[in-house]
């Protein structure tokens, strides 16, 4: 049987599969389509087919109303007129950038320069591609226009040319022909619509090709600037020391420095003026939450001692909500020049000396200003002209301080004691080490004139070191905010969140702080040059293809079908829980729906995030759909128990015959339903064992359900008493009994029955209700009891088995000797 599935699931395989490679290959040569059976060899759109002469008026009515709609939409728009008004002065200030000395001589700008001069090429390229995405637009807008025109006077010219032939009235003509009319006037204005479109689309698509180019110059500069750190670009220090001009020229280049840098901050305000609103209008807004929040922080920081830290922090509202509009600067002005992000982490010193000293040892705060004031020097540092003397002694110095205050650290045995307060410390040890080592090298190249080398060394170095006191001091505070803000009694209403509150502060506390990590990294990679390289390999790598046939798999494919199905997983989880413990059980539904709906749910988001796995790793859906079409026959002979229960599963769910918490009997078995999964479901014993029975098996067998409607139960307790008792009397005894009790329920009412004679008594039932099923065995034995000693009290006895047994006369004298035989022998072994 699984030879021929298999048999069956291939040859369905290769019937679904259509033509070979080869046949699709030569189509796309030749650049024709298969011929389907039955499929027309002329593709020519059908022709128009005319109005009926009784439909033209209203028809006309309503193409007129359509065509003032269509005129209306080919209004000139204020963006393409904003667009025109704009292009030529954009055009004269990218052609005066290309003019520029600096974009002329390329080969003589510093690293920092170029990339400077980057950042104003990318935010001319952005605007063009944002003004050629409007004008891409408005195109396309018209162009549906165009299709509509040409319908409308397909369909009127054909309705024309019947009117003719048919000879219908000249007012019925002159309807036809005033939509003609409107129909020219609205394609008039289409042209000329798209002549100014097409137009500026042409003049930006020139402007961006030369900006192209340029970029392009200034990637190969920056190649060049790399290659340049390991030459001599810059005479010996004790040289340039002894010259007399350096100074002169040094001043001139810091005026331009000063004037080009300035000028593009202007720049930069020109051209983000909404970004800086918005900007200033989220760094009001997080001071004001900072605020509303600090005071309850130090009520809970009393309650939490994972929340004093978080307290410090909340303490100085306005450098935790500055350095968080801070730390979103590249996110916010992604084009913007260079000097802006200098600036910003120059303004970023106040909140971090602000912040940080409540966050490391006190011992360490020394050093927190130190390298404050290093990095302070070596940004001045950048600001002075390329190579001039200035900079160089800015940079020595700088560079020697950072060097004698590492030794200084790590000799003074600071290092070795905070080594071992955890890993983290011990990276600061060994980091700062390769900090000595990179800062020494940049002292020697700075002294033989590797003036590149060491301004590279130097300040990847302090930026390295900066920005990891920025990071780390952004991760407390967005941290803190995330705890004290699951805290708060707006979050506190959830009880998804509110019974996970701890478990969600820590992991949030841990992605935070490997975003940091991984912030931290990039930066210090992309600061020594390397992180594009590394890109590049890593790009490489993640792209190769894996031939499988012609199934291709890429490793970057693999990560983000794993990726997806682990978000789905992570998202089905955290749906399930908001829906059954916030949202479902605040809704007054059956029982059992509930669980119903969540796991519908779980099994939606989990197929969705599957199809979107696919999706992420290029795997081509129609393949798959051929694949699963194959394979269903094979998979079916295989998998006939699964795909039954499956299917009972869903039956479960959705028809609800039991529902977790249930009390249900199959065959032998007998328990409270646990769980109900797709294709099993767990019922626990009374005796304690969990049994996993397939839901077929709740389908197919006859199952009893004891709590299908409501978890009441009958108690039943059987009594019997001699022969000779008032019947009368003891049933009045039974139901006082069962009226007293606190469980038995008066609705139904107890009942107390004469069930008959029975051998050795008169037999009694008492039947009594109670609400809870849980409580049936404790109720049975307390009811028991209480018959028990309610008849004692009474008198009434609860006689044992009685058997009589009568004789009749023995005509044979050998049998009766035989009995007297056999009772003499009884009285003898009786003590």
């Amino acid at each position: 049987m699984s030879r021929l599935s298999l048999v069956l699931a291939i040859a369905l395989a290769f019937s679904l599969a259509g033509p070979p490679p080869a046949a699709l290959a030569q189509n796309q040569d030749t650049g024709e389509t298969p011929q389907q059976p039955g499929q027309p060899t002329d593709s020519a759109p059908p022709a128009p087919l005319a109005i009926p002469a009784s439909d033209i008026a209203i028809r006309s009515e309503g193409a007129n109303v359509e065509l003032a709609g269509l005129r209306s939409r080919l209004q000139p728009l204020p963006v393409v007129t904003l667009i025109a008004d704009s292009l030529p002065g954009l055009a004269q200030a990218i052609g005066a950038l290309r003019e520029d000395p600096e974009s002329e001589h390329l080969e003589e700008l510093s690293t920092r320069r170029i990339r400077n001069l980057r950042q104003r090429w990318l935010g001319y390229k952005g605007l063009l591609d944002e003004e050629q995405a409007e004008l891409a637009s408005r195109s396309g807008t018209l162009e549906a226009v165009r299709d509509t025109l040409r319908q409308i006077r397909a369909v009127w010219e054909r309705t024309e040319e019947s009117a003719v032939e048919d000879d219908l009235p000249q007012a019925t003509l002159g309807q036809i022909r005033s939509v003609l009319v409107a129909v020219g006037v609205a394609d008039t204005l289409l042209r000329a619509r798209i002549e100014v479109v097409l137009t500026l689309q042409n003049q930006i698509a020139l402007e961006a090709i030369g900006v192209s180019e340029m970029l392009a110059r200034v990637d190969v500069a920056d190649e060049v600037a790399r290659t340049r750190l390991f030459t001599q670009d810059s005479r010996p220090m004790w040289q340039a020391i002894l010259s007399p001009e350096g100074a002169i020229v040094g001043v001139a280049k810091l005026r331009r420095s000063w004037r080009d840098d300035s000028a593009a901050v202007i720049r930069f305000a020109r051209n983000y003026e909404e970004r800086l609103y918005i900007h200033v209008a989220l760094l009001i807004g997080l001071l004001i939450l900072m605020i509303v929040l600090r005071r309850r922080s130090e009520d809970w920081a009393e309650e939490d001692r994972a929340l004093e830290t978080t307290a410090h922090i909340f303490a100085r509202p306005f450098s935790a909500a500055l350095l968080i509009a801070l730390l979103i600067n590249r996110w916010m002005y992604p084009q913007a020049p260079e000097v802006v992000f200098e600036l910003a982490q120059l303004a970023s010193l106040v909140p971090v000396l602000r912040l940080l000293p409540g966050l490391i040892p006190r011992r360490l705060w020394s050093a927190l200003y130190v390298l404050a004031a290093l990095f302070f020097m070596q940004m001045m540092a950048g600001f002075e002209p390329d190579a001039s003397l200035v900079q160089r002694l800015l940079l020595l110095v700088t560079t020697g301080l950072a060097f004698a205050g590492l030794a200084w650290f790590l000799r003074s045995g600071i290092a070795v004691e905070f080594a071992s307060r955890g890993r983290v410390w011990r990276a600061l040890g060994g980091l700062s080490r390769a900090g000595l080592v990179v800062l020494g090298a940049s002292l020697v190249a700075n002294l033989l004139g590797y003036l590149s080398l060491a301004n590279m060394l130097t300040r990847a170095t302090l930026d390295s070191a900066y920005f990891g006191l920025v990071f780390f001091t952004g991760a407390h505070v967005v941290s803190g905010l995330v705890r004290v803000l699951l805290y708060t009694r707006f979050v506190g209403q959830l009880n998804a969140i509110r019974s996970r509150s701890s478990v969600l502060a820590r992991r949030s506390t841990a992605i935070v702080n490997v975003g940091a990590l991984v912030a931290w990294l990039v930066a210090t990679l992309a600061l020594f040059g390397v992180l594009q390289p590394l890109l590049g390999v890593l790009t490489a790598l993640l792209t190769a293809d894996l031939a499988i046939g012609s199934l291709s798999i890429t490793l970057s494919g693999i990560i983000a079908f794993a990726l997806a199905i682990y978000l789905a997983f992570f998202a089905s989880r955290f749906i399930r829980s908001l829906l059954e413990e916030d949202v479902l059980s605040r809704i007054d539904l059956p029982r059992g729906v509930p669980g119903a709906i969540s796991k519908i749910a779980h099994y939606f988001i989990l197929a969705i995030g599957f199809f979107i796995a696919l999706a992420a790793a290029n795997f081509p859906l129609d393949r798959f759909a051929l694949v699963a079409g194959a394979f269903s026959v094979g998979i079916g002979f295989g998998l006939q128990n699964v795909v039954n229960n499956f299917v009972s599963g869903l039956i479960l769910m959705f028809e609800r015959p039991i529902r977790v918490g249930d009390t249900i009997e199959v065959s032998s078995l007998r328990g409270e339903v646990k769980r109900i999964g797709i294709r099993s479901s767990t019922i626990r014993t009374f005796e304690g064992a969990e049994v996993i029975v397939p839901n077929a098996n709740l389908i197919s067998n006859e199952v009893i359900n004891w709590t299908l409607s409501d978890r009441s139960r009958r108690v039943d307790i059987a009594v019997g008493v001699a022969y000779g008792t008032d019947p009368n009397r003891v049933i009045d005894i039974l139901l006082t009994v069962a009226r007293e009790h606190a469980d038995v329920v008066e609705r139904p009412e107890p009942m107390a029955l004469f069930r008959g004679f029975g051998d050795s008594a008169l037999d009694f039932e008492l039947r009594g209700w109670i609400r809870n099923f849980d409580d049936f065995l404790r109720v049975n034995s307390e009811l028991g009891v209480a018959v028990n000693d309610a008849l004692h009290e009474a008198g009434i006895e609860i006689p044992f088995p009685q058997r009589d047994l009568h004789l009749k006369s023995i005509a044979d004298r050998s049998a009766a000797e035989s009995l007297k035989s056999l009772a003499s022998a009884d009285r003898d072994e009786i003590p």
